[in-house]
């Protein structure tokens, strides 16, 4: 699920809203709520029509019902302003596709090499909480393709990628992308791949995270069995130090899933592993076995 999806996932739930407010509102008492403070407490008073009428103590929940519609005004108020803008954004937005500006590109400029993402292999950058950072890809594969990009600054290759990146760095971690590693196969030869993320969280703990996205191509699901396998034979796998993630059929990812894995899991592991009392043998065991991908 791309910004366009996410964003109008999110103004149909704006009209669902402000329709559900708007019935409500129709069914609650007229008025604003005016309160005095009396030597015996508060009075409460309603005005209708300029004129100021007391609410007696036992009509108190005429008291709630006017502090609701209050809000729910509010409410109303803000939905109709949050509809508005994302009606006009989806309008005027237009998806940032290296590819489809290649191929509207005039005759003349067409057949030549394509365009190269302006940013080095591997670059580091520092961007959000203090020490927070994150890698450009180091995969030299088919860079024109890195053209999705993530609020603060990371470029991926599909959607689903820069979803799952902007989630995890939002949460406050940094994160590697594609980042290279050596590994070896069953015969001792050496191999490279290029992970999709590898998420560190703390100084002695990182964790890897990949992300299947085309399961409907059978070459690309050979490819990333072969790849799990040769991450297997190195120790990498889960639930130790690996995550797996995927598109739902079809294609799109369940972006409830991703708040959840990053809020609940990888927030609770960093916690877990922070607290633990870091004993000489503790942190000599996970330097060896679980800092693997750096």
């Amino acid at each position: 699920m791309g910004f366009y999806e996410i964003t109008q996932k999110y103004l149909n739930k704006e009209q669902i809203l402000l329709h559900e407010t708007q019935q409500e509102l129709s069914n609650l008492p007229q008025g604003t709520l005016q309160r005095k403070n009396k030597k015996g407490g508060k009075e409460y008073y309603t005005r209708k029509d300029g004129t100021q009428i007391y609410i007696p103590k036992h009509q108190h929940s005429l008291v709630n019902d006017l502090k609701r519609r209050r809000v729910l005004e509010t409410a109303e108020s803000i939905a109709k302003g949050n509809i508005k803008a994302m009606e006009h954004l989806l309008k005027e937005y237009k998806p940032l596709d290296f590819d489809k500006i290649e191929k509207d590109l005039p005759r003349a400029y067409r057949g030549l090499e394509p365009v190269q993402p302006n940013f080095a292999l591997g670059e580091k950058i520092f961007c959000g909480a203090e020490g927070q950072h994150f890698t450009q890809s180091e995969n030299p594969y088919r860079r024109e393709n890195l053209v999705n990009s993530t609020y603060f600054g990371l470029k991926t290759r599909s959607k689903s990628e820069a979803i799952l990146a902007e989630t995890i760095y939002r949460s406050g971690f940094s994160l590697y992308y594609e980042k290279k590693i050596i590994l070896y196969d069953e015969l001792g030869n050496q191999k490279t791949a290029y992970m999709d993320f590898i998420i560190p969280l703390t100084p002695y703990y990182e964790i890897g995270l990949e992300h299947n996205g085309l399961l409907d191509d059978e070459a690309y699901f050979q490819r990333n069995m072969e790849k799990l396998r040769l991450y297997h034979i190195n120790g990498i796998y889960q639930p130790k130090n690996l995550i797996i993630t995927a598109d739902k059929p079809g294609g799109g990812l369940d972006n409830e899933y991703v708040e959840c894995l990053v809020k609940n899991y990888l927030t609770g592991l960093a916690q877990m592993v922070s607290e633990a009392k870091m004993t000489f043998k503790f942190l000599t065991e996970y330097k060896n076995t679980n800092k693997i991908f750096g």
